[in-house]
């Protein structure tokens, strides 16, 4: 193979490997993306504020600790 040859078969390979680059890039954050939505943190907060749940917490708050 001549110097030319080997000079367009490069020049060739160019957009081949940037477009195969760019794949591998978006198929790597899809990836991230995927392990992120099944491992990440999930939110499981109410939709209410706290101060309307400790209603539920108030036979301890007005149990009669002396009572064992």
């Amino acid at each position: 193979m001549g110097n030319a040859e080997l000079v367009n078969e490069n020049t060739a390979s160019k957009p081949r490997i940037a477009k195969l680059e760019a794949l591998v890039k978006y198929y790597e954050e899809q990836f991230r993306l995927a392990k992120h939505r099944q491992f990440g943190a999930k939110s499981e907060k109410s939709e209410y504020d706290s101060a309307q749940l400790s209603i539920f917490n108030e036979a301890e708050l007005l149990a009669d600790t002396s009572i064992t």
